[in-house]
């Protein structure tokens, strides 16, 4: 629903780049173009609007949605082909990446279509629940997103103990 992000986003935002964000920041979006669609990685190397690569980021195809151009190619969710991108992160920098997944079950999961689990690349560590989050997509209820949230802080309070040396 990308025409009700991005309103938010700009005004978020502004005119901020990729290039200006306080820490490194890779954004991962699926480009369509005439070979097809491809896992992209946005950086600070690219000149992208900051507003632009998260609302791409989160764009799925629909009957209310607004396409998202990034460097005059329609851009999707990066998940469309790669649910968690993890080896375009560790290309990033000193090839150490932490995956954010909901799913209790700890796993990478890749495409859109035809699910399946990935192994862990080297230098990757998965932070994710300990339980399944009684959340879903396009779910509104208070309490579930702030028990979601409170599921979340301790996960990462648990993980960064865990791999304090590695961080």
């Amino acid at each position: 629903m990308s025409h009700i992000l991005r309103p938010a986003l700009d005004r978020r935002f502004g005119e901020m780049t990729m290039a200006d964000t306080a820490v490194p920041l890779g954004i991962t979006v699926t480009i369509v173009d005439w070979k097809g669609p491809r896992v992209r990685l946005l950086t600070a190397a690219d000149a992208v609007r900051l507003s632009d690569a998260i609302a791409a980021s989160s764009f799925i195809p629909g009957i209310y949605s607004r396409p998202i151009l990034i460097d005059g190619h329609w851009a999707l969710d990066g998940a469309w082909l790669r649910r968690c991108p993890v080896d375009e992160a560790l290309q990033m920098g000193d090839g150490r990446a932490i995956a954010v997944i909901t799913k209790s079950a700890g796993q990478l999961i890749g495409r859109f279509r035809r699910p399946r689990v990935l192994p862990v690349p080297a230098g990757a560590r998965i932070l994710a629940p300990p339980v399944e989050l009684a959340l879903s997509g396009f779910d509104f209820d208070t309490n579930r997103t702030l028990e979601a949230h409170r599921i979340g802080q301790r996960s990462a309070a648990r993980f960064a103990r865990k791999n304090e040396a590695w961080l």
